[in-house]
């Protein structure tokens, strides 16, 4: 299988590997600290920033100040973690998901590139759930990784059957197990998880904020209406009435900027030639690196979204934001109880939420 693969030293202590039409980019081979630990995280990027406040206390606890720690990255996001959190890793390296999920000789071939850095520890960042098994990369990478100790999150209690062919307990020896039915929301879940995985007790007030390089004159407004489900979906006709009310009531210096992954384009691009005003409209699906994203909600006035990672990306960069929400992550990814970011939810979401009991109905409801 390896003589058929090129590899290219780069400018850097890293090596590239090139198999078919896949890169793989690591280190050589060399005398690391230990224990090598290697994080994987699979997540998407409204999860991810959700986790982000937490690696910062990866050195604080006593089992890791010393560790190699090596931050395995989605392709897609990998340039986010690098601009913004590569403090807190020796090495991110990344990976392609439906690659390892579909094509076997890219598994085989990342999990030999994570093997030749002996880890001692492998956890994967992503949340396990037995109701319907989420995030199956782990379940298909892991059982190839010759780590001593394997670690993943579960959102349920101990005395719940995770699998019922006890596949999770085979393939990992320590389950940071969490009650699926306490309410929580996920920056604080993943605090409770960080703190198992790490062993410490984290303070309950850290800062989470991003450092964004430049301000503008605050002109654009930002919509993002494409979310992975269509569970968070918004009518394209309901779309074009609320953007053809924003172009009416600001002034032609006002730009509307769409926010997409290149896929997105042709859809976003239909909506906007059905616009009043289409002159006004910027459709930026695939032009941006997920990087860029902070830079360029810091440039409008405020974000309206679907409930997508977008919302939390302006949520840690204090971008005032208007989430068209609605679906039944609500407590656990929505509401912030800061008023950053104002939810719009349906009637019959609001009766939910008004029968629940305290503190789940802590939130803020914006009307238009």
């Amino acid at each position: 299988m390896l003589k058929i693969a090129k590899i290219k030293r780069a400018e850097t202590r890293h090596i590239q590997l090139e198999i078919f039409f896949f890169k793989f980019k690591f280190q050589p081979r060399k005398k690391r600290m230990r224990p090598v630990t290697v994080i994987l995280g699979p997540v998407g990027i409204g999860d991810y920033m959700c986790y982000r406040p937490y690696f910062k206390y990866i050195r604080k606890s006593p089992r890791f100040k010393n560790a190699y720690i090596l931050y395995i990255a989605r392709d897609i996001y990998a340039d986010f973690t690098q601009n913004f959190d590569s403090e807190f890793f020796n090495e991110i390296i990344t990976v392609n998901i439906n690659s390892i999920l579909y094509n076997s000789t890219y598994r085989k071939c990342f999990a030999k590139i994570i093997n030749s850095y002996k880890p001692d520890i492998i956890y994967t960042l992503t949340p396990f759930h037995p109701k319907n098994g989420e995030h199956p990369l782990p379940l298909k990478l892991f059982p190839l990784i010759k780590a001593k100790v394997k670690i993943a999150g579960c959102l349920c209690s101990k005395n719940q059957h995770i699998l019922k062919n006890d596949k999770f307990s085979k393939i990992f020896n320590k389950i940071l197990y969490q009650d699926c039915e306490n309410d929580l929301f996920e920056t604080e879940r993943t605090k409770y998880e960080f703190e198992k995985f790490l062993d410490i007790k984290i303070p309950e007030k850290i800062s989470n904020e991003l450092f964004i390089p430049f301000k503008s004159d605050k002109k654009n407004i930002a919509i993002s209406l494409i979310a992975n489900t269509s569970d968070r979906m918004y009518s394209s006709e309901k779309w074009i009435n609320i953007i053809n009310y924003l172009t009416q009531k600001t002034d032609n210096d006002t730009n509307i900027l769409f926010i997409g992954a290149k896929k997105d384009e042709f859809q976003l691009q239909n909506i906007i030639n059905k616009l009043k005003y289409p002159q006004r409209c910027i459709n930026l699906a695939g032009k941006l690196i997920i990087s860029m994203i902070p830079a360029l909600l810091n440039s409008c006035k405020f974000l309206i979204s679907v409930e997508s990672g977008n919302v939390h990306i302006a949520h840690v960069a204090k971008i005032p934001t208007i989430c068209i929400s609605g679906t039944t992550a609500y407590g656990r990814f929505h509401p912030y109880k800061d008023k950053i970011v104002r939810y719009i939810y349906p009637d019959a979401l609001k009766k939910f939420i008004e029968n629940l009991p305290p503190p789940i109905k802590v939130f803020q409801l914006c009307h238009i």
